[in-house]
């Protein structure tokens, strides 16, 4: 990975912030260890700031995880979602985990986080009240709350048979408006990619939709309002998960 202090974090709570996406997404890591030779997959189960501790996932086979004990240099790497990660392992410890054998170490000190911008994707609270407003031919126009957002593309969330039945993937919107609370507003247009029911046990009327959008025209200026946005709401994020620690 060049480059590799461009894209280190050193602060304690964005390290937890980072590592915690890891498990919300339940990422699986690669922990190299024995010169790099050895390798199997595993998963942070937890993360326990009071006691600067991380847990993760026994390896399969009982030869790799003795090895492991014993290495003296041990790298953890993720790859997911346009984001590469890396840490390093140090003062490994067998214990028991929900009664199950894994491992613990120390929170490490520092992590490289390259982050592919156009790639990452970012939760919008429904608090925030921004939505998609759609300029459909022969129909009023329509509010659907926003989602998700990144740099390529977003998801609103909707309840209508009728919008749904006219947002089929493929379909291209050449005149809507994309609201960004607290941050700006401007046309757009995009084309619907997907649709997904996120609620799938609800009875019909109760189920939601998500339907996922990527951008074919956004101005360069309306651009770099989207990415403060995003910066906005990850630094909420961060906020949010320090406080409720």
């Amino acid at each position: 990975m060049s480059d590799a202090s461009s894209f280190s974090i050193y602060s304690p709570r964005q390290i937890v912030h980072n590592l915690s996406i890891l498990i919300k997404n339940k990422c699986l890591l690669s922990v190299r260890f024995g010169e790099g030779k050895a390798f199997f997959l595993t998963a942070i189960l937890e993360i326990d700031e009071a006691n600067n501790s991380i847990v993760f996932d026994y390896g399969p086979k009982e030869v790799l995880n003795q090895q492991l004990l014993k290495a003296t240099r041990i790298t953890f790497e993720a790859d997911f979602a346009g984001i590469k990660a890396s840490f390093k392992g140090s003062m490994l410890e067998q214990i028991l985990y929900n009664g199950e054998p894994a491992f613990s170490m120390p929170i490490p000190e520092s992590i490289f986080w390259m982050q592919r911008r156009e790639f990452f994707r970012i939760k919008s609270p429904r608090s925030k009240g921004s939505y998609c407003q759609l300029v459909l031919e022969g129909h009023e126009s329509v509010n659907l709350m926003l989602y998700d957002i990144s740099l390529t593309g977003f998801s609103v969330l909707n309840t209508s048979t009728e919008i749904s039945n006219l947002l089929i993937p493929g379909t291209q919107l050449e005149k809507s408006r994309l609201v960004l609370s607290g941050a700006g507003e401007d046309a757009i247009s995009f084309k619907v990619c997907s649709k997904l029911v996120i609620n799938p046990d609800k009875i019909a009327a109760l189920k939601i939709q998500k339907i996922g959008c990527s951008f074919t025209r956004i101005t360069p200026v309306f651009e770099s309002t989207v990415q403060r946005y995003i910066n906005q709401l990850q630094r909420e994020s961060i906020q949010k998960t320090s406080e409720q620690n």
